[in-house]
């Protein structure tokens, strides 16, 4: 009986332990440069009072940019197809590029006959021969600008008793451009961020799409049949972009003592260079954000 009870005791002291809120140390924290205005031969040395428990730098160059922390999309319509083709000497056997943006279920025959289709080859540079040739600046601006997730397709036509042509498409990326940062939104894989492609066939199952966007025709005329092969990348959102982000500089088992922190801008302009700190624990949080705009020359 005795040591129920003192099992019990134990017992409601760490119950109450647990469910007691935990108090937060109140936060302070000050930033102070050892200069605002810099060469690019030169470092600028960022020193700290307080006692945050965590500090992220935004240096407020491309790609670490405070306020576009959270940012995932943007209404920039610079988005640019870029890819190179190469063929072989026969001339039976046509590429074609397009892009759709009320494409429903999966891609398949069925689905890809219901869509509506923009054909956009005329933008395009592709090869007349072995030789690769780049496609230049495929622009998407006018798709883009509609905010709606477009789907981006190879399709190859060939007519039956002739021998039909391969195409090999390689390098291929769809990139949202903004000043001074690319964002890579679709690619030749399934990898993120691009959803990949899938062939369909349309006419003549003989003949198909490669995962390596590499389609061969008929080599002789005695086998070659009426064809159409796609090859479908999406749905693909133009405004992607990835948010900027922080470097970490101190977390929370580290002390005070290794600043300043130093740092040099290897490009001239005007930056904000944001250093966020935080307290936390298992019941609260506290942040304090102190930015100081650098001039570097």
């Amino acid at each position: 009986m005795r040591t129920y009870l003192i099992f019990t005791v134990i017992l409601s002291v760490v119950l109450a332990s647990c469910t007691k809120e935990m108090k937060l140390e109140e936060l302070q924290f000050d930033v102070s440069p050892s200069n605002t205005n810099i060469a690019t031969t030169e470092s600028v040395k960022f020193n700290f009072t307080g006692n945050p428990d965590l500090i992220t730098f935004y240096s407020g160059e491309s790609g670490s940019v405070y306020e576009y922390r959270n940012r995932i999309s943007d209404t920039s319509s610079n988005v640019k197809l870029r890819f190179s083709t190469a063929t072989t000497t026969a001339t039976n056997g046509a590429l074609s590029l397009l892009v759709s943006t009320d494409l429903t279920g999966i891609i398949s025959a069925a689905s890809i006959s219901k869509a509506t289709w923009t054909n956009i080859t005329s933008r395009a540079i592709l090869a007349t021969g072995t030789a690769t040739v780049a496609s230049g600046d495929v622009s998407l601006a006018d798709f883009a600008v509609q905010r709606k997730p477009v789907y981006i397709a190879f399709r190859y036509t060939a007519a039956p008793a002739a021998i039909q042509r391969k195409w090999t498409i390689t390098g291929l990326t769809l990139n949202h451009i903004l000043p001074g940062k690319t964002y890579v939104i679709g690619d030749m894989t399934a990898n993120t961020p691009s959803p990949g492609w899938v062939s369909a066939d349309v006419k003549n199952t003989a003949v198909n799409w490669t995962a390596a966007l590499v389609i061969t025709g008929a080599t002789t005329a005695a086998s070659a049949q009426d064809t159409e092969d796609w090859m479908v990348m999406g749905p693909v959102d133009l405004s992607r972009v990835l948010p900027d982000a922080g470097v970490p500089i101190k977390n929370i088992t580290e002390g005070m003592n290794k600043f300043p922190y130093e740092y040099k801008y290897t490009a001239a302009g005007t930056y904000n260079a944001v250093f966020e700190a935080t307290n936390v624990n298992r019941d609260a949080f506290s942040a304090s954000v102190k930015k100081i705009t650098m001039t570097v020359r």
